[in-house]
């Protein structure tokens, strides 16, 4: 089961955001609001808008249900990290509609789709380095600001130089967009 994971701006912008992602949705569902999740940790910014207890728990306690074909939650929306020790596999796109400042922090954000993926009886999949692009699985997309370029080129050259093959599919794309006047 696929999954993906947004991270807000702030947390009092999310009412807004919710509405137009429901109604755009609404166009491939009939019941937008069982599609979605969301977790906001901290009450003093959360400004009236309360988390949904039972996805809550859905996506911080219960990993199984969550990654069941039978569970509609296939988005789930955040500011944060998802607090310490958060692990769910099959996040493969990550959205960041905040800035996410420093190294580090960037590295643990994109952290929480880098695990590799598992099946429905829980078992992980791993890529062979020989997989095409056409039937590789373990593929992360970060949506990102134009501040995210210059980091995921650092990021996989790290990585190469600790020794990790980087695939990069031949589809894959970098692309600055710039919203102004």
């Amino acid at each position: 089961k696929v999954l993906s994971l947004f991270f807000i701006d702030f947390v009092p912008n999310f009412e807004k955001l919710r509405t137009i992602f429901e109604e755009e949705l609404r166009i491939y569902h009939d019941n937008p609001q069982e599609k979605y999740g969301a977790y906001f940790s901290d009450n003093k910014t959360t400004k009236g808008i309360e988390n949904d207890e039972e996805k809550l728990d859905l996506i911080m306690k219960d990993k199984e249900k969550l990654l069941s074909l039978n569970e509609p939650v296939e988005y789930i929306f955040t500011h944060s990290a998802l607090g310490v020790g958060w692990d769910c596999p099959n996040i493969f796109q990550i959205a960041f509609l905040r800035d996410i400042g420093r190294d580090i922090s960037r590295r643990q954000f994109i952290g929480r789709g880098l695990r590799l993926a598992v099946n429905q009886d829980g078992e992980r999949i791993r890529d062979s380095l020989d997989t095409t692009k056409d039937e590789i699985i373990n593929l992360l997309t970060v949506i990102g600001g134009e501040k995210w370029n210059e980091f995921v080129k650092n990021y996989q050259n790290d990585a190469r130089k600790d020794g990790y093959e980087v695939q990069t599919p031949d589809n894959a794309r970098s692309e600055e967009r710039r919203v102004g006047k």
